[in-house]
């Protein structure tokens, strides 16, 4: 017959010191206790690992404002909140958070998924997302501040075929041309690229 070893007044402090926060694994490994000894104990002590804190306006308008931008974990360790109690607050406040992409193409550019065996680009879904219909094949999105992964709604612009793309890539190229011009940047033929140049305020 298994006996069950007693629990020590140490290791029940040690318990309800770190019961709300910390993994319940990694609390067992360092009182030498198994993850479900320590969730059994923790409710037989009245524990738990819910936060009963209210929710401020500033904390539901990060919510919002992130939801779509970060990963559900980078929100929650902000706002110093349980994974759940975010997940639950995003969905009171009318919004969800996206699951991370699966994986980055080639071009630094998130993939959603497969549909029919063909990539779901992240940067497509969300246009189509917001525009409420499917993006027809000829429609190119382009990341506005040329950062790939930046898939926000404001940072995406639906241009109409490859042509409507270059006109977009070539309006940059004579805005940088102006800026050359101006000496806000200049060609570092050292390094063999452009660079912003230093402004004296």
């Amino acid at each position: 017959m298994r006996t069950v070893r007693p629990w020590t007044h140490w290791e029940d402090d040690y318990l309800r010191e770190h019961y709300m926060d910390d993994d319940l694994g990694i609390v067992g490994d360092a009182i030498g206790r198994t993850q479900r000894a320590c969730e059994g104990r923790g409710k037989r002590l009245g524990l738990s690992r819910n936060r009963l804190r209210r929710w401020t306006p500033q904390e539901d308008e990060f919510v919002v404002a992130n939801a779509q931008r970060l990963r559900l974990v980078e929100v929650a360790k902000l706002l110093d909140r349980h994974l759940s109690e975010v997940s639950n607050r995003a969905r009171k406040l009318g919004t969800s958070f996206r699951k991370p992409p699966q994986k980055i193409d080639g071009h630094g550019r998130a993939v959603r998924g497969y549909v029919n065996g063909v990539r779901n680009m992240e940067h497509r879904a969300v246009v189509e997302d917001s525009l409420k219909r499917p993006l027809r094949s000829d429609e190119i999105v382009h990341h506005v501040n040329l950062d790939k992964s930046d898939n926000r709604i404001d940072n995406l612009y639906v241009c109409d075929g490859r042509s409507g793309h270059m006109r977009v890539h070539r309006s940059l190229e004579r805005a940088a041309a102006k800026l050359l011009e101006a000496g806000h940047i200049r060609f570092n033929a050292t390094e063999g690229a452009y660079e912003i140049c230093k402004i004296d305020r």
